[in-house]
Formats: C-alpha cells, structure tokens, sequence
C-alpha cells in the first residue's frame, strides 16, 4: 500500500494488517510539510488526534531519500519528523479536556536513508527523525493559547523500529497520561527511547532489545526535563516529576 500524508480525527476503532510482511505502507514522497507547519503542526506522515485507537500487524516504511515536498526547512532540514504522531488535540482539533487512548502492536517502523548533509541540525542519514511521536502537535505554541500536557493512554507493544534519529519518544505527558513501552525491538537508533518534559505522568519500560545503537550508544534510554520553551504556553500544577 502506498499513501501520503494522512490525518484522522477522533477516530474509534482498530487498523489490522494481515500481518508485518503482508500489510506495508509506504510513503509516496512529497510529504506538504509547508501546510503543515502554516497550521502550527509537526511535520509528520500519519497524524492521529484524539479518539480510541488501535493499530496492529503491519509496517511502516519510507523510501531513500527526501521525503518533504518542500525544500530544505531550519531545523529539520529536508527530513520529515515522524511517521506517527499521537496526542488528545492540536489546534485544529482542539480538545484538551479529551482522553485519547493508543494502543500500538507488532508493528514493524522502517526509516529511510539521504544525504546527511540534508539533515538539517542532526546532520545525519535518516529521511524522517521519529518512528512514533506521543506528546504536542504544535510547531510552536500560539500567542494567546494554553495547551494543557497530554492526556491519554499509550502502549506500544511487540514492535520493531529500525533506523531513526528517536524509535519513540513521549514529550509533554500529564498528570493523566500514561506510556508503555514493552517487548519491543530497537534496531541501528540514535537514541532508541527518549522522553523529555513530562509531569506527573507515569511512564513504563520493559523487556526490550536495543541492538547496533549508533553514534550516542550511551543514550539507549533518555529522560530530560528540559522542555526547551514548547511549554512555554502550559500551566505545570502540581509540578512532580515524571514516575519511570
């Protein structure tokens, strides 16, 4: 299968595959991250928002090379940030008070390869950054708008990435959010599992495999408070560290 840029609304049910080597999806590059950004979203392939889901046996694969119709972008250079992004609202979804509940399982992530020097800040040869991206769907926080931390239920399980910048990686869980990370295999990641400024939440990882981590080997599991001004917008009451 192979399809573009994909957004879903406050979608409840289940995505099957009929299995990871049956059921592939494939990025058509030319990924419109230029809208994307002009409405205050991450660049991203598949944006899930709000609702109960489930997605099961399949994989997720980008071709070599750039991904992004648009030229190269600060930053990000010509990479795309994830192929999934999962959060309970964004500006144009906005429904903060919603509990949004993921449930992601044995399902393959397969990152592609470009010119490093097309990687903008990274500088490295991964087209896209994330495998999976829980947390806010905003390139920057709007003037005049509080985006309350994220709400939802979020397991990742029996799953395998090969090939990013992060495998997955939550930023901005609440008081009311979880994330499971569990069974899972991480292969050729920069940092494999990385999660940053979140409050209150509780956060689990287990029985994974990190295998042939590149270049920061040290960092297969990275936890930092700094929110590097995306919180700047977000009321932090009480304010506790994140349980691990």
């Amino acid at each position: 299968y192979y399809t573009g840029a994909v957004e879903i609304y406050g979608f409840h049910g289940t995505v099957k595959g009929a299995g990871t080597t049956k059921t592939i999806m494939n990025l058509i590059p030319g990924i419109p991250v230029e809208d994307q950004l002009n409405n205050n979203q991450c660049s991203a392939w598949w944006r899930m928002i709000g609702g109960d889901i489930t997605l099961s046996d399949m994989t997720f694969k980008t071709p070599d090379g750039s991904l992004v119709k648009e030229g190269f972008l600060d930053f990000y250079g010509k990479d795309l940030y994830t192929i999934l992004i999962f959060n309970n609202y964004n500006d144009l979804y906005f429904h903060p008070d919603e509990f949004q509940k993921v449930e992601v399982t044995r399902v393959n992530f397969y990152g592609g390869y470009d010119n490093p020097e097309d990687g903008g800040y990274f500088k490295s040869d991964h087209n896209v950054l994330l495998g999976i991206w829980i947390g806010f769907d905003y390139w920057w926080p709007a003037d005049g708008v509080s985006y309350p931390l994220t709400k939802g239920s979020y397991v990742i399980n029996d799953c395998f990435f090969e090939h990013f910048v992060d495998a997955a990686e939550g930023f901005s869980l609440g008081e009311y959010a979880s994330m499971v990370v569990e069974n899972c295999v991480l292969n050729k990641n920069w940092w494999p599992l990385y999660f940053r400024a979140n409050y209150n939440s509780d956060i689990v990882i287990k029985n994974n495999i990190f295998s042939n981590t590149e270049t920061y080997g040290v960092n297969e599991i990275g936890i930092w408070d700094a929110d590097f001004g995306y919180l700047g917008n977000t009321q932090i009451l009480p304010l506790k560290p994140c349980r691990y």
